[in-house]
């Protein structure tokens, strides 16, 4: 007896069994989902027959275990978990455990009592066969169906309607992206970058620049209690006059979502203004040596010093209370403030002077002569015009036939 064919003969009368020779080949996994769907998509509970059924496929290299499996139909919200349950079975019979993709189906008659919103359908564990030599069954988690539709926390969910209304308790807007004491949130990141609105009369408040929508199914809308103060026109907020603005920000019902809003107040003050500003002459300047530096009186708004900008950076430059000039010829510069939350931009104001280095002679520009436009000269013609046996004669530089007489060609 060959050496391999006793170490087997002896493993056997010990009682252990022995695997084929290909069994370390097969892997050790669990079951993987290959299609989980659901018909129909969309119920409303007033239907005659509000029936859902449930499709599920899987696979394993090996075979599927289990026979049947739970599907889960559950509704969370904020005051209540719901929970339904129900079975769903192969359908390939007689059950073949070595067969490597199985289909499951079940079905569940939805009850009249079962609260309308979104409502999401997952399958219980799985088991496939195990290889050789292995100790229990690989078990896959619960499957659910794969996105199928565009409709945020709902994209592959059962949507369950009451009379048309699903009544989805979404926040269908967060925001604002300014100081609040109260905020509409849904614990995710908000995109839109911090920005404060300017609450002066004459501003417009539009409430899509500091609220970001969650769902493009409903609008944002926006509302006041003060419209003395404040008044809406084409969903915007239009300041009017100083005082508390009370305002709402919301969606209303839709057949998708319930009523959201946001309440705030502003206090409005007056009207941003454009500055004028006070700017000072300077002479013409000669100069003995380049670059020389020229001091000159600041020009302020607000206390703040406004810098002129020289739009003649290889004649001189400028900062507040200083310019150097490089070179002979016109010095320009330019003076205006900025918009802010208190004030408009001011008017573009230019100063400028001329430069010219010592001893240095000023070069009249050439004149440009001017040609004398040619005068066409005048050309007269001369027509023949008949009427029955008279014929007259027409002289000028357009000449017409008397009323009654035609042109002789």
């Amino acid at each position: 007896m060959k050496i391999k064919s006793l170490f087997v003969a002896i493993l056997l009368m010990a009682g252990v069994v022995v695997a084929p020779a290909n069994a370390a080949d097969e892997p050790w996994e669990v079951p993987k989902l290959v299609s989980f769907n659901f018909t129909p998509k969309e119920i409303d509970l007033t239907s005659l027959n509000p029936v859902v059924r449930v499709e599920m496929k899987v696979s394993h290299p090996i075979g599927i275990k289990s026979e049947k499996v739970i599907i889960y139909l559950r509704k969370e919200s904020v005051s209540a978990n719901f929970d339904y349950q129900f079975n769903a079975v192969r359908t390939d019979s007689p059950i073949s455990p070595n067969l490597k993709e199985v289909t499951f189906v079940g079905s569940i008659i939805l009850p009249t009592s079962l609260p309308s919103g979104v409502w999401l359908l997952s399958s219980g564990a799985i088991q496939g066969l195990a290889p050789a030599r292995a100790s229990g069954w690989p078990e896959s988690t619960g499957f659910t169906s794969p996105n199928f539709r565009v409709f945020p926390d709902a994209e592959n969910a059962l949507l369950v309607r009451l009379n048309g209304y699903l009544d989805f308790d979404f926040q269908t807007f967060v925001g604002p992206t300014y100081s609040s004491d109260t905020k509409a949130t849904d614990n995710k990141p908000i995109t839109l970058a911090p920005s404060s609105p300017i609450w002066r009369v004459n501003e417009i408040f539009d409430p899509l620049k500091y609220f970001e929508m969650r769902t493009d199914r409903v609008g944002l809308e926006i509302s006041t209690s003060s419209p003395a103060i404040c008044s809406v026109a084409d969903r915007k907020l239009k300041l009017i006059a100083t005082g508390d603005c009370q305002y709402k920000v919301f969606t209303s019902r839709s057949k998708d979502f319930l009523y959201k809003e946001f309440n705030g107040s502003a206090t409005v003050l007056i009207a941003r203004t454009k500055p004028e500003l006070s700017i000072p002459e300077i002479a013409n300047q000669i100069v003995a040596e380049y670059p020389k530096n020229l001091t000159r009186s600041a020009v302020y708004f607000i206390g703040a010093p406004v810098n002129p900008k020289s739009i003649t950076p290889n004649i001189c430059i400028a900062d507040s209370t200083k310019i150097v000039l490089y070179s002979s010829g016109t010095c320009s510069l330019t003076y205006q403030t900025e918009v802010s939350n208190t004030h408009f931009a001011s008017d573009l104001y230019t100063q400028a002077f001329k430069v010219k280095k010592e001893g240095e002679v000023e070069v009249a520009p050439t004149p440009v002569a001017t040609p004398t436009p040619t005068v066409a000269p005048v050309v007269k013609k001369t027509i023949t015009c008949v009427k029955g046996k008279k014929t007259v004669k027409k002289t000028g530089t357009n000449p017409k036939c008397p009323a009654g007489y035609k042109l002789k060609k």
